[in-house]
C-alpha cells in the first residue's frame, strides 16, 4: 500500500494552520527548465451566511508569499516559493462542494514588473550577480561567462524587465537561468534560502553528479522495479550539428566553425547526426563582436543537441524521492540505446492527501551504441 505523501505549505514563512492543511484538495506545482515555476492550491470551502468561509483568511490573500516543499525520508525539497497572484472561487448550491484556489509563481514574477534601462559593462555573469543579489536578495550561483563588454567594444544593454534581460543574456551566453530553494523547518517556521543560478545546465564539468541520481526503472530485477509504468521516448534526427560564426570586425569578415560545447550525458554513445552524411547546419543572427557571435552559435548548437525526450509518470512513493528540473537521473529497464543518464526537463507535481504524482519530461543528447 502506498504511503501518503509528506509535504509542507507555508505562507510568509509560517506553516499553514491545521484547519487549512486539512482542507487542501490538491497542490499543483509546474516546473520546467528556462520557465518560471507556477503553483495552484485548491481548498475545500463552504458557504456561511452566503459567503465563502475561507475566502477572507489572511493566508489566502493576493501578494502573500507561499512556500511548498516536499518531504521524503526527512529530506525537505523546496518546490516553489513566491507570491499569490490570482484567486479562483467556486460556489456550489447549498455550500457543500465549494472551493477556493490560490495561484501564483516564483519570484521571477517580481522580476518582470519593472522595465529598466542600463548599459552594463563587464561580463553577463557580473550583471546577473548584481541583479540577483542587490535587487532581490537572492543568493547567486554564477559561472563566469566568456564575453567582456564595454572595455573596447559595445556595452551589454538592458531595455527590459530584469527577468527578460536575464533570460536573454543567459541564452546569448550559452547558460541557463533559474531559481531554486533550500527549506529548513523549525517548529512552525520555514526558513527559505533562495538561489539564483546563472550557469550551464547540466554542468559541463560534471558537478551535477556529486550525489547518487534517482533511478527510473521500467523493467528489471532491481528492488526499485516499477518506479515508472510507461515511458514514451522520441528521438529527433533532423537537428543541426554544426554552424559557422560569422561577423564583421574592424571592416574585416571573421568566421569560424562551431560545434556544441555540451559533453554527452553518457560516454561511448553517439550524438545527433553522428555518422550521418548530410546533417543539417543552423544559422544564427550575426551582428556583434566575433566572441559574442561565437557563443550565440554554440548556444544554438547546444540546444539542438538535446534530441532525445522521454515522458512518463511516477509517484514519490514508487520513486522514493522527488524529481526537479535540472537534476540528472538514470533510466533502466528499457531498450539498451535509451538506457543511461538523462536530465529532468520538466515536472508537474500533483499532491493530494493520498499521493504525490509526478509527470515528467527528460532530455538527453546521446544514444548508446547497440
Amino acid at each position: 500500500m502506498a504511503c501518503p505523501p509528506v509535504y509542507h505549505v507555508a505562507v510568509q514563512g509560517v506553516l499553514l494552520p491545521a484547519e487549512l492543511m486539512d482542507a487542501i484538495i490538491e497542490v499543483r506545482v509546474e516546473q520546467a527548465i528556462d520557465t518560471p515555476t507556477s503553483f495552484a492550491i485548491q481548498f475545500q470551502d463552504d458557504l456561511c451566511a452566503g459567503r465563502l468561509m475561507r475566502a477572507s483568511h489572511e493566508a489566502l490573500q493576493p501578494g502573500r508569499v507561499v512556500t511548498v516543499a516536499g518531504d521524503h525520508g526527512g529530506e525537505v525539497t523546496g518546490l516553489v516559493h513566491g507570491p499569490i497572484h490570482s484567486i479562483h472561487q467556486t460556489m456550489a448550491k447549498g455550500g457543500q462542494g465549494s472551493t477556493i484556489e490560490v495561484r501564483g509563481g516564483d519570484r521571477q514574477v517580481d522580476m518582470s514588473r519593472v522595465k529598466r534601462q542600463r548599459a552594463w559593462q563587464g561580463r553577463a555573469s557580473d550583471a546577473a550577480f548584481e541583479i540577483l543579489s542587490s535587487r532581490y536578495g537572492i543568493s547567486p550561483i554564477v559561472e563566469n561567462t566568456p564575453v567582456i563588454y564595454g572595455t573596447s567594444g559595445p556595452t551589454l544593454n538592458q531595455a527590459s524587465s530584469d527577468f527578460d534581460f536575464l533570460q536573454r543574456i543567459a541564452e546569448l551566453s550559452n547558460v541557463s537561468f533559474w531559481l531554486d530553494w533550500e527549506c529548513v523547518l523549525g517548529g512552525r517556521s520555514v526558513n527559505v534560502v533562495e538561489y539564483g543560478h546563472f550557469r550551464p545546465s547540466p554542468s559541463r564539468t560534471g558537478g551535477d553528479r556529486e550525489r547518487e541520481p534517482l533511478g527510473l526503472v521500467l523493467n528489471g530485477r532491481d528492488p526499485r522495479d516499477g518506479t515508472v509504468t510507461r515511458l514514451n521516448i522520441r528521438q529527433e534526427h533532423e537537428r543541426p550539428t554544426s554552424t559557422k560564426a560569422r561577423t564583421v570586425e574592424n571592416a574585416e569578415a571573421v568566421s569560424g566553425d562551431v560545434e556544441s560545447t555540451q559533453p554527452a550525458l553518457d560516454a561511448g554513445g553517439r550524438g545527433v547526426g553522428s555518422g550521418e552524411r548530410n546533417a543539417p547546419m543552423t544559422r544564427v543572427p550575426s551582428p556583434g563582436p566575433y566572441a559574442e557571435v561565437r557563443v550565440r552559435a554554440e548556444a544554438a548548437i547546444t540546444r539542438a543537441g538535446w534530441h532525445v525526450r522521454a515522458e512518463g509518470s511516477t509517484t514519490g512513493d514508487r520513486l522514493q524521492g522527488i524529481l526537479r528540473p535540472h537534476q540528472i537521473t538514470t533510466v533502466a529497464g528499457v531498450d539498451p540505446q535509451h538506457a543511461g543518464h538523462y536530465q529532468v526537463e520538466s515536472v508537474v507535481h500533483v499532491i493530494t492527501p493520498s499521493e504525490h504524482l509526478m509527470d515528467f519530461v527528460l532530455r538527453r543528447n546521446v544514444l548508446m551504441e547497440i
